[in-house]
């Protein structure tokens, strides 16, 4: 019999639980391109990884074969361990088929470092000692799976769960419209996404997870959960979905980019606006609009979500039509340069800022004070 040693302790990732570990079991297999199967007997969970064989080097903390692999959630090569130490510190019994040997995790006192640490036995069996060795397969057999543990398992893995409701694939991953508010990355569940309409399964290399698998990048998710729902939707329902201000969309105010996207939502716009109408972001600077052309009756309309707005803004058309009012507005405005200082004067709530900016106009205009 051989012992491998490891230098994990049974304190080890205080925080985690058997959902965590077996997560960890369940992405060891689905990261790995062999088919993947499972079962849930009795009180048993196998978890099979069709014609594979590790090596002892998986016990070994660093070692991973995924490091490099864009489609892997794991990479860290100890996934393996931390899982089998927090079963066991759990009270799980768990048995390793690989091929022709059987692994058998526990913990034992070393006197080196003075406390209990994860050791794996290996034995090879006789042939009719087990019913899972001599095959060509690699099952991690975890005992003790109650009915609650076997809930929170297939919760936190999709590949796990039959009937995921309507679903809308892309290049990024899929999005799970009759659920709202998870987020998973390769199947397996991270963490609730609250407010979001709906939830998210994006492929591991958009979105990379630190080692808990429980959190994310906020501003990685919003320009993923953005650009994959313009993936998945045509660009008239993403638009609806900004003017609803739906969290999906506008997510740390990270809007669509494409331009029919845009353009659909500029249309949305002159829908209810009308043609001529220009956007701007608070009643501040429509006032301010509409003080610098008095002679004009513009169509000022304010809109204070920022990614709608921007949408609007950022439009091809809208960008045309605003240049053709804005010339107009240049062309409308007769009052000389003492006019406006007047006009400026006058304003109860004219402020120092707004004068820079009227000189500005003024230099822009090629005006000169002898006017």
């Amino acid at each position: 019999m051989k012992v491998y040693k490891t230098n994990i302790s049974k304190e080890y990732v205080p925080d985690w639980e058997p959902r965590n570990a077996i997560r960890e079991l369940l992405q060891n297999a689905l990261d790995d391109p062999s088919t993947f199967e499972y079962c849930f007997r009795e009180d048993k969970l196998d978890i099979t990884s069709k014609g594979v064989q590790l090596p002892p080097s998986v016990f070994a903390l660093g070692i991973s074969g995924k490091r490099n692999d864009p489609n892997a959630v794991g990479e860290k090569g100890e996934g393996l361990c931390l899982a089998l130490a927090v079963l066991l510190r759990a009270g799980h019994e768990v048995v390793i088929a690989n091929q022709y040997m059987l692994w058998t995790p526990k913990f034992e006192y070393s006197e080196d470092f003075k406390c209990d640490i994860l050791v794996v036995e290996e034995v090879i069996p006789d042939q009719d000692m087990s019913d899972l060795c001599y095959n060509e397969d690699f099952t991690v057999v975890v005992c003790g799976i109650t009915e609650d543990l076997k809930e929170e398992i297939l919760h936190d893995c999709l590949y796990l769960q039959e009937d995921l409701g309507e679903v809308r694939e892309g290049e990024r991953g899929r999005v799970l419209l009759d659920t709202p508010g998870k987020l998973y990355v390769g199947g397996l569940f991270v963490s609730e996404i609250h407010g979001q309409k709906y939830s998210y399964d994006f492929h591991p290399k958009y979105l990379p997870l630190n080692r808990d698998r429980k959190s994310v990048d906020t501003w990685d998710l919003a320009t993923n959960t953005s650009a994959l729902l313009e993936e998945v939707f045509p660009p008239k329902e993403v638009a609806q979905m900004a003017k609803a201000r739906v969290r999906d969309v506008g997510f740390y105010h990270i809007g669509p980019t494409n331009p029919m996207s845009r353009g659909e939502a500029y249309k949305l716009f002159q829908e209810e606006h009308g043609k001529d109408a220009i956007v701007v972001a608070d009643y501040l600077d429509k006032k301010k609009l509409a003080r610098e052309n008095p002679n004009l009756n513009l169509n000022i309309v304010v809109i204070s979500d920022t990614v709608y707005r921007q949408m609007i803004e950022q439009s091809e058309e809208y960008k045309h039509n605003l240049e053709i009012l804005t010339s107009a507005c240049a062309e409308g405005d007769n009052r000389t340069p003492v006019q406006m200082l007047e006009d400026w004067f006058n304003d109860d709530n004219q402020h120092d800022s707004e004068f820079e900016e009227l000189i500005e106009l003024f230099k822009e205009r090629g005006v000169s004070w002898d006017e």
